[in-house]
């Protein structure tokens, strides 16, 4: 191949890619987040109630404490064997529940994992939003204005 020929290759690609972008629209979730003590902290509605989940972007998988769990009536099963939750102190006990509807500024969410167990979180944080929630799109952290956005490519 010519370096001509590559270069028209290369050219058309670029012109073509134009229109398919022209076609592609983002939509977005903002969830508003507050700093508790050096934390981030998004209020989510599970099941209808209102409940203060700390953003963490490094937890591999999003956690309740038994306490929010057993307050939501939630129902508890095994976690599957190919998963153990351990923390600085060794193993955590855990299991797996489903939360019917996760509700985020006007959008809802429905049946979505979480991990429940370990220790209590204080400062009235019920839960950790993990990595299984914040990838289900891109996630933009604008904490100095306190918001979090789930953004996703739409029609």
């Amino acid at each position: 191949m010519t370096f001509r020929t590559i270069a028209s290759a290369a050219l058309l690609a670029v012109f073509t890619a134009g229109s398919a972008w022209a076609d592609c629209h983002l939509g977005h979730v903002e969830m508003p987040v507050r700093i508790v003590n050096q934390r981030p902290v998004a209020m989510l509605k599970l099941n209808g109630v209102e409940v203060p989940m700390l953003v963490d972007s490094g937890a591999f998988f999003s956690f309740l404490q038994p306490s929010t769990a057993a307050q939501l009536g939630l129902k508890l099963t095994r976690l599957p064997d190919h998963i153990q939750v351990t923390g600085y102190t060794g193993a955590i006990e855990s299991k797996l529940t489903r939360v019917e509807k996760v509700g985020l500024q006007g959008s809802t969410l429905q049946n979505v994992d979480f991990i429940v167990g370990g220790n209590e979180l204080g400062s009235g944080i019920q839960g950790v939003l993990g990595r299984n929630f914040l990838s289900m799109a891109d996630t933009e952290y604008d904490l100095g204005h306190g918001v979090l956005r789930l953004v996703f490519p739409k029609g």
